[in-house]
This record gives C-alpha cells, sequence and structure tokens, in this order.
C-alpha cells in the first residue's frame, strides 16, 4: 500500500479563510498578524511552483509558510505529503508526529499512517489507522488499511469486523469486497468468498487478482468448470495474463486434462520466442512446480542473450540446486558479483548448499571470505555463527554473533546472541541482549516474550512476564508462541482455567507443538483432570519421542501415580 496523496493545493480560497480566522486571534498568537498573514502568500507561491513542477521550490515556500503560522494542521500535512512525493519520509514523520501531540486531527494521522508503512513500521501505522477509526469511524481508508494489517498479522476475525463496517458505509467499495473475500477464503468460508468476489468483478472484471481468487474459490469448492470458466472467460478479455493462462495450465493438470493443458503451455512457448517476459514466467512456472530440467533450459536461454543478467543466474543456480547438482549451481552463485542486489542471497545459498552436502568446513569459509567482501551483512553473521554451533565451536559462535554487533548494531545479532547464551546456560546474560534489543526497538514482539517465557519457565518475575507477553500479543496477535507463552505464566500463577484456555488457543495456531501439547497436558494434570492430561502428553511423545521426562510423566499416569 502506498500513500495516496489528497489534492489539496487547489482549495486557496478556502485557506485563505481558515488563515484569516487564525489571524483574528491575535492575542492567543505568539506571531504577529502580519507574520500570519504572509503565510497564504508563501503557500499560494507552493501551489505555482508545484503545478509548474518545481518539487523543491514548493516544499520551500510551503516551509516558509509553516514557519509563520506554526500551529497550522493543515499546512503540516500539505508540507509532509509533498515531503513524502519528494522521497524525504523522515522528514515528513517529523513534522506530523509534532503536530499530531497538539492536534488529534484525523487527516493528520491518516498521512501518518501512510508514512510509517512506507517506511515498514507496521506497527505504527495500524497504531494510526486506528486511531483515525476513534476519531472518524466513516473513514473507509482507514478502515481498509487497518483491515489489512489485521489480516497480514494473522488476526483476520478482526479485519473482518472492519470491513463490514466499511462494506455498511459502501456496498459497493471494491478493495473492501476483495479483501474480504480473501480473507474468507483463506478462512475456508469459500462460499460467502465466491459471493464477495462475484461482487467484486461485477463493478472491476479487469480485477486480475480477484479473477485469481474466485478461480481458486472454485477449486475448493471443486467447482471445476467454474474455475475453468473464469480462468477463460479473463483470458479472453485478455489474453496476454501469463499468470492466469499458468494458473489454467496447473488446474487442467491436476484434472489431468493433459492435451488442454500442453495446448494452453504452447501458447505461452510461442510467445516467448517472442517476448522476453513470457519466457521468463514461464521459467519460474517451471521452477515453482520443480520441473527443474525445463526451468534450467529456459534460463540458460536467457542468460545467453542477457549474461550480465544477476537475477537471471540466480535463478538458473537455484534451478541446478534443486536439481541436486550443487557444484553448478555453487559454480554460479560465486560468479554473482559484490555490486549485485543478489550477492547476499547468492553467498547464503552456496554455504546453505555446502552445509547440506556435510561440508560444514567448507561452508564457514565461504560466509568468512563473503564478510572480507562485505562486512555490514547481519545475516552473514547469523549464518556464519549457527554454522559454528553445528561444528560444536559454541565459543567461535558467540565471537561472530560479537564481532556482527561491533561491525553492524542490530536487532538481529543481539537478539541471536541472547539465544546463543540461553542455550549456553547463560540466563542472565540472555536476559540483558534481550533487553538490549528492547532498546533499540521497542516494539520488538519476540524480545518480549522471550524474556515473558524465560521468566515462566524458571517461575519468577511472573508480573513482568506477564505483562511483556500481553504486550506481544498486543503487537503480534495469534502469535501460538506468545499465546503459549501466557498460558505458561498463568499455570506458574496457578490460574489454571485462564492457563489452559490459552494454550488451547495456541494449538489451535499451532497443533502438532510438542511443548504446546506438553503445556497443556501439565494444565490439565493440575486441574484435576489426569485422563485429558495423558490423552494430550500421547499426542505429545509422538511429536518429541525423545523426550525422557514427558515418557516418565506418561509412565507415572499409566501406574495411576
Amino acid at each position: 500500500m502506498k500513500i495516496k496523496r489528497k489534492n489539496l493545493l487547489f482549495i486557496l480560497p478556502l485557506m485563505l479563510l481558515l488563515f484569516s480566522s487564525s489571524a483574528a486571534a491575535e492575542d492567543t498568537s505568539p506571531l504577529s498578524s502580519f507574520s500570519i498573514n504572509r503565510a497564504p502568500f508563501h503557500y499560494s507561491l507552493g501551489i505555482q511552483a508545484y503545478l509548474n513542477g518545481r518539487l523543491d521550490e514548493a516544499i520551500d515556500e510551503l516551509e516558509k509558510a509553516l514557519t509563520l503560522d506554526p500551529q497550522s494542521t493543515f499546512l503540516t500535512i500539505e508540507l509532509a505529503s509533498l515531503l513524502s512525493e519528494k522521497g524525504d519520509l523522515n522528514k515528513a514523520i517529523d513534522l506530523c508526529e509534532k503536530a499530531a501531540k497538539r492536534d488529534d486531527d484525523w487527516e493528520l494521522h491518516l498521512l501518518l499512517g501512510g508514512l510509517y508503512l512506507n517506511k515498514g513500521n507496521r506497527i505504527g501505522a495500524l497504531r494510526e489507522y486506528e486511531k483515525v477509526i476513534s476519531l472518524n469511524d466513516k473513514n473507509t481508508q482507514a478502515l481498509l488499511y487497518a483491515a489489512i494489517l489485521y489480516s497480514e498479522d494473522k488476526d483476520p476475525n478482526h479485519a473482518l469486523i472492519l470491513l463490514d463496517k466499511l462494506l455498511t458505509l459502501e456496498p459497493n467499495h471494491l478493495l473492501g469486497n476483495f479483501y474480504a473475500g480473501k480473507i474468507l477464503s483463506k478462512k475456508g468460508k469459500y462460499l460467502e468468498a465466491e459471493e464477495k468476489l462475484k461482487k467484486v468483478l461485477t463493478l472491476k472484471p479487469f480485477f486480475e487478482e480477484a479473477v485469481l481468487e474466485l478461480a481458486h474459490v472454485f477449486e475448493k469448492l471443486n467447482k471445476w468448470e467454474e474455475a475453468l470458466n473464469t480462468y477463460r472467460n479473463f483470458l479472453q478479455i485478455n489474453p496476454h495474463s501469463l499468470n492466469t493462462r499458468l494458473k489454467l495450465v496447473n488446474l487442467l493438470h491436476t484434472l489431468k486434462r493433459e492435451e488442454e493443458a500442453n495446448k494452453e503451455l504452447n501458447e505461452i512457448i510461442e510467445k516467448g520466442k517472442k517476448d522476453r517476459q513470457a519466457l521468463y514466467t514461464l521459467g519460474l512456472f517451471y521452477l515453482e512446480k520443480q520441473n527443474y530440467r525445463e526451468a534450467i533450459r529456459i534460463f540458460k536461454e536467457l542468460l545467453k542473450k542477457t549474461p550480465n543478467d544477476h537475477r537471471l543466474r540466480y535463478l538458473l543456480g537455484s534451478a541446478y540446486e534443486g536439481s541436486k547438482d550443487i557444484q553448478s549451481a555453487i559454480t554460479l552463485f560465486k560468479e554473482i558479483p559484490p555490486d549485485s542486489d543478489f550477492f547476499i542471497n547468492a553467498r547464503i545459498s552456496i554455504s546453505i548448499s555446502l552445509k547440506n552436502l556435510g561440508q560444514i568446513e567448507a561452508a564457514i569459509r565461504n560466509m568468512e571470505e563473503a564478510l572480507t567482501i562485505k562486512k555490514d551483512v547481519p545475516d552473514f553473521y547469523l549464518l556464519l555463527s549457527t554454522l559454528y554451533e553445528e561444528n560444536q565451536n559454541l565459543s567461535k559462535a558467540e565471537e561472530v554473533l560479537k564481532r556482527g554487533i561491533s561491525a553492524t548494531p542490530s536487532v538481529q545479532l543481539h537478539y541471536g546472541l541472547g539465544v546463543l547464551y540461553e542455550k549456553t546456560g547463560r540466563f542472565e546474560e540472555s536476559i540483558e541482549q534481550m533487553r538490549t534489543v528492547l532498546e533499540l526497538d521497542s516494539e520488538n514482539a519476540e524480545a518480549m516474550n522471550f524474556i515473558g517465557y524465560s521468566y515462566a519457565d524458571r517461575n519468577m518475575n511472573l508480573d513482568e512476564a506477564e505483562a511483556l507477553i500481553k504486550r506481544a500479543l498486543e503487537l503480534k496477535p495469534g502469535n501460538g508462541y506468545m499465546l503459549d507463552s501466557l498460558g505458561w505464566v498463568y499455570f506458574r500463577k496457578n490460574r489454571i482455567t485462564e492457563a489452559i484456555d490459552y494454550l488451547k488457543k495456541a494449538l489451535e495456531v499451532m497443533p502438532n507443538d510438542p511443548t504446546i501439547l506438553e503445556h497443556l497436558g501439565d494444565a490439565y494434570l493440575k486441574a484435576g483432570n489426569p485422563e485429558e492430561a495423558l490423552n494430550i502428553y500421547e499426542k505429545a511423545i509422538t511429536q518429541n519421542p525423545k523426550n525422557k521426562e514427558l515418557f516418565d510423566k506418561i509412565k507415572r499416569l499409566k501406574a495411576g501415580e
């Protein structure tokens, strides 16, 4: 989702009235009436500059206007919008954050949400959209964006509540119906999803994502002809859609209608003779379907024509890797230069391939070499540390993480060091690292959960543990590990009913996790229900047959102890 800049630059008459009213309140303003009345002048110059394509000049004039009238939320929104258009997101965010402290304006919060989203701050964006909804519960844009974020953060139920509100306000909202259909499909409510997606396509027949989602719903309902017709009808409108044609090919293969599938595939192959993108897409299709021989053939053909295309070289290496020709894969990966966007992935792929071949020492050498080329890649240090750990060299694994922190301080490296300390029995040091993570990233839910669960497991600092895990769940609703952690805190607090409730919720997300199963068994046993405890323990032991402590629990229960 991108910020959609509101075009507020064409309402100068209204702005003049607003500035006039601002100037009238002379006794409350630290600025002179003359200064404030100069603000519209600079604003009008900004409009002219913007309309003539002079963005920097427009920004300069709006900055002057805001200096003269610093309390103007309108000017803040306009200036922040122009700054975001220029790409200066940090400055735009800083402006909006300061203004938001003095003025709960829903348009300001809406813009700030979009700015956060463009910076990858999903938590901040969601907070702002929720604020907009609290101030203006009829704002369909905030309802939509908040719903999308909730759905992506695995809280589809709340997403649907927001989308229901949106569609009550605007029943024909295109994206509202689309995302509702998509979420309902993921939840397995295919008939409801079908209804929403059909509505989307009546509003916009060219909406390819909706076409693909509706066909997917038909496939789940075993409505094979409806699915085929959905693909084919769209291809009549847009015969050049490679994605749709490949989906059609895939379904025809599933239905064993090979002659029809090959006919459609030949359409793509023929197009690929003239259209490089079609051939490239076909190669990706073969790679996804693990038809490595065909993927290799296509990517080799494309690479001959464009030998400096590092993405193609990486994909060809991946295809060789999939076909178990590891040496060819490594050779291709090594040919990708350091200035390529694919260098990092290529070097990581080399070490993983070597590790899978049992060549841990070679995998380590490759990562050490990569770090002589690029010293500021946290993933290199993390993988190298893991390789040393697998090679039973924990002191070297620790040294690598510390080296990484010195070279490029990052949340991931401090978190990795905390985990390593925990594995080596250095509890206090592991907690210290996780607190450092929270100093660097105050909304790092994983670090909160780590500390909370560590305390619960040791039956200490349970109030702090509960607070941390609850906060983590606010940031990541529905996370199975965090639900388990909170359940375990309640178990330690002897709040067994709540413990069972949360542990059952965790199992809904992660039904075969042996630790969650064991925790739930412990809770049932403490609740005085040994039969259910035994049933749960036996499920857990199938997932972790080497757990001697769990085996002993089962043995004691069967003996009636």
